[in-house]
C-alpha cells in the first residue's frame, strides 16, 4: 500500500511539474513583442502612432526612409512625401516591422489600403464637390489594379458632408460597407441579396431598434422612422450602409445610397439618378465600400 502511495504521489508531482511547463510557455508565448500594424496606408500629412505589446526594454525606432515615413522615439509616425518605407521597431533582441504606403490624396491612399484585400474588390467613391454637389465613380479591382466602371453625378445632404448627429442634414464623412440592397420596386438584378420593400417595412428611429431595419408585424409600436414604401421615387432602389452600425441613438440613422427625388439635395443620404442606381446594384457585389470624403 505503501509503496502504490509513493508512486501515487510522484505522479501527483510529475503531473503538476508538466503544468507547470505548460504554463510557462503560454506565458513565453503571449509576452512575445507585438507590432500594432504590420501594414498602414497614409495620406501625405498624416500621423499614425504604432504600439509595440509585450516589449522588454528600450524601443528603437527607424525609416528606412525618413524623407517618405519619419518616426520618433515614441513610434508616431509621419507621412512626408508620396512612396512606401517599413518602419520597424527594435525591442528585446526582436526586430518588428511595418510596411507604410503614402499617396498624395485620400483617393489613392484607398487604391493602397484595398489592394491587397482579397475581401475589397470594389470602392464606390463619394468625391464631395461643395454645397450638395458630388461625383460618384465605383472602380472595381482586377489583378491588383483599379478601373473604373462608372462616373456619374450624384448628390448629398443639403448641408454638406460630416454628419455629427441625427436631423443635421449632413451625409457621413469615412469608408463604410454596403450591406444590401432593397426598393419599392422589384429586383433588377442586383448581385447582392435585396429586399422588396412592402408596406410592413420601416427604419425605425425610436431608441429600442434604432438605425434598423423592422418589420412592424414583428416589433408593433408607434413607429417614428421612415416608412419606405412612401419614398417614392428616392426608394424605388437603393442599398444600406452600415454607418452607426452601434446603433448609437442620435448618431444618426436611415444613411442609404438611392435614387435622386425632386430636389438636388439629400436628407443625409446619396443619391443618384434612378438610371445609374440600376446601373450599381447590377454592379455591385459582397464587400464593396463607399467612400464620402471631400474631392
Amino acid at each position: 500500500m505503501r509503496r502504490k502511495a509513493g508512486k501515487g504521489l510522484r505522479k501527483e508531482v510529475l503531473f503538476c511539474l508538466l503544468l507547470t511547463l505548460l504554463w510557462g510557455s503560454a506565458f513565453t508565448a503571449e509576452a512575445k513583442p507585438q507590432l500594432s500594424e504590420a501594414r498602414l496606408s497614409l495620406v501625405k500629412g498624416e500621423t499614425r502612432t504604432l504600439k509595440v505589446s509585450g516589449a522588454s526594454g528600450k524601443i528603437r525606432w527607424k525609416s528606412s526612409d525618413p524623407r517618405v515615413v519619419s518616426v520618433d522615439s515614441s513610434g508616431k509616425i509621419q507621412a512626408k512625401k508620396k512612396g512606401s518605407a517599413t518602419v520597424s521597431a527594435k525591442t528585446g533582441g526582436k526586430k518588428l516591422s511595418c510596411k507604410v504606403l503614402v499617396a498624395n490624396n485620400r483617393w489613392n491612399q484607398l487604391f493602397n489600403e484595398y489592394r491587397d484585400d482579397d475581401g475589397t474588390n470594389q470602392l464606390l467613391m463619394v468625391k464631395y464637390k461643395g454645397g450638395s454637389s458630388a461625383k460618384v465613380q465605383l472602380y472595381q479591382k482586377t489583378d491588383g489594379k483599379w478601373y473604373r466602371a462608372l462616373s456619374c453625378r450624384g448628390y448629398v445632404g443639403r448641408n454638406g458632408i460630416g454628419k455629427a448627429r441625427e436631423g443635421d442634414g449632413k451625409t457621413p464623412t469615412g469608408v463604410f460597407r454596403l450591406t444590401q440592397a432593397f426598393g419599392i420596386k422589384a429586383d433588377p438584378g442586383a448581385q447582392v441579396s435585396y429586399v422588396k420593400v412592402d408596406r410592413n417595412l420601416y427604419w425605425c428611429g425610436d431608441e429600442p431598434y434604432y438605425n434598423q431595419l423592422i418589420d412592424i408585424r414583428e416589433h408593433p409600436h408607434s413607429c417614428r422612422g421612415e416608412h419606405l414604401i412612401d419614398y417614392v421615387p428616392q426608394y424605388n432602389y437603393g442599398m444600406f450602409l452600415d454607418y452607426n452600425s452601434e446603433h448609437t441613438y442620435g448618431k444618426g440613422s436611415a444613411i442609404f445610397l438611392h435614387c435622386m427625388g425632386p430636389n438636388s439635395y439629400t436628407a443625409g443620404c446619396i443619391a443618384v439618378s434612378e438610371e445609374n442606381m440600376i446601373r450599381i446594384l447590377r454592379t455591385v457585389e459582397d464587400g464593396a465600400k463607399i467612400c464620402i470624403f471631400p474631392k
